[in-house]
């Protein structure tokens, strides 16, 4: 059996990523793995559509008040975790899909536990389903938890 020692969670602040925390909390508790949460603010609405680059910025106190949010969802959910589980938490700002799959290729995750938001069909095909390109690009398992 695959011993899943680094345990990667998106989250979101959504109830569907609360059940993805929870999930990662007992595979945690089995395995004595480490979760590594990650809280990614998509802002391509403040910025009309355009994805922020790397050599691309926005203004501190943008940049502050989106990482509050994505703290605040973070603070969360990292309440659930029993002491005893090791835990750590980071906030990226960037495209959700592309952010996850480099966090887990450069921390070596052996599992990414993610939430499905329940996109329709249409809706997943116009918007793009952040679930959908962590399974297909991934380079170890993923869980997707509805």
């Amino acid at each position: 059996m695959h011993e899943f020692k680094n345990i990667l969670v998106p989250v979101d602040g959504s109830e569907v990523s609360g059940r993805a925390v929870d999930k990662a909390v007992a595979l945690a508790k089995i395995s004595g793995g480490t979760i590594d949460f990650i809280y990614v603010a998509n802002i391509t609405s403040l910025t009309g559509g355009v994805q922020i680059t790397n050599n691309m910025s926005l203004p501190p106190e943008v940049l502050e008040n989106i990482k509050a949010g994505g703290n605040k969802a973070l603070d969360n959910e990292l309440a659930k975790v029993p002491n005893y589980v090791k835990a750590r938490r980071f906030c990226e700002v960037g495209i959700p899909s592309k952010v996850i799959l480099e966090f887990a290729t450069n921390n070596k995750s052996d599992i990414i536990v993610i939430g499905s938001r329940g996109l329709s069909a249409v809706n997943a095909m116009i918007l793009g389903s952040v679930s959908q390109a962590v399974l297909e690009n991934a380079h170890c398992p993923v869980m997707i938890v509805k």
